[in-house]
């Protein structure tokens, strides 16, 4: 018998307030809980990059960001930066699925490698944050986790 173990990072550690549930209005009362699911539990074939990538793959979500999806939108038309960003080969499913995704970010003038979980923080199955424009795409939420 073979187990699978996916990656999650668990130096995150999940506020029972911050982190499960959300107020998704101006309604203090309207409180909904949070479900953190990997890409392949959203849909059936995900990907990081799915024919190629434009500024226009990148919709913003309910977290008003929109200083890092301008700049996601940018990456998105130099193709080399972005899959330095966020290098290609990184499966979202399958037999090389590991669940972990590996990311650099330039932080004061050099590169910093990142790891994260692929976790995606949704409400009643449905992403709630910054997602790209075919819902099998998957970069800009995992940029935006980070």
């Amino acid at each position: 018998m073979e187990f699978l173990f996916f990656f999650f990072n668990n130096l995150l550690k999940l506020s029972f307030c911050n982190f499960h549930f959300i107020h998704l209005d101006k309604n203090p009362s309207k409180i909904v809980r949070l479900q953190w699911l990997r890409p392949h539990q959203l849909v059936s074939d995900p990907a990081l990059y799915v024919d190629g990538t434009s500024r226009r793959d990148v919709i913003q979500g309910i977290l008003g960001d929109c200083w890092l999806l301008s700049t996601c939108a940018a990456l998105a038309k130099k193709e080399e930066l972005l899959n330095r960003v966020l290098p290609p080969d990184q499966p979202l499913s399958g037999p090389k699925y590991t669940g972990k995704i590996r990311l650099k970010i330039w932080q004061f003038g050099q590169w910093k490698d990142v790891v994260i979980d692929d976790k995606l923080p949704t409400v009643n199955g449905k992403y709630i944050y910054a997602h790209c424009e075919d819902p099998r795409e998957f970069w800009v939420a995992l940029i935006e986790k980070v």
